[in-house]
């Protein structure tokens, strides 16, 4: 019964991690696995196994930074364990981009947000941010 627990577990993290590492291609312009499902499989299962084992030690490690970063410290142990699933599977790639600006003008608000270089840490650190949101939220709807 036990085994079939912690089976379901890897089955559930290894799902949750290809739609989020999916997701994250598609909304973060310099994430890309290259159009190819087996690399996706891949780094999913890679991602998957990476926070199920190094995840919940570095988060009791670094338990006081983030307390005192209220919660800050958690997005950087996202995106170092997603830097070393990138490192584990090369194909998952990680680029710099140009953000083409935005501008919004309503009867009420103007925003213009001029276009500028993200680079390949920048990144990293807002695929991390997506596939972050997207397990917690594949985490509400499919646990309750």
């Amino acid at each position: 019964m036990l085994l079939f627990l912690r089976m379901r577990d890897i089955l559930k993290s290894f799902f949750f991690s290809l739609i989020a590492l999916f997701g994250a291609s598609q909304v973060v312009k310099g994430f890309s696995y290259g159009g190819d499902p087996a690399v996706l499989a891949i780094g999913a299962l890679a991602f998957g196994i990476i926070n199920s084992l190094l995840k919940p030690i570095l988060k009791l490690v670094t338990l006081p930074l983030n307390f005192l970063t209220l919660g800050f410290s958690s997005f950087l142990i996202n995106t170092g364990l997603l830097y070393l699933t990138i490192k584990i599977v090369p194909e998952l790639t990680v680029v710099g981009f140009r953000f083409s600006g935005l501008a919004v003008e309503t009867q009420y608000i103007k925003l213009a947000v001029p276009v500028f270089d993200i680079p390949a840490f920048g990144t990293l650190l807002l695929a991390s941010m997506v596939i972050s949101l997207l397990i917690v939220i594949l985490g509400l709807v499919f646990e309750g």
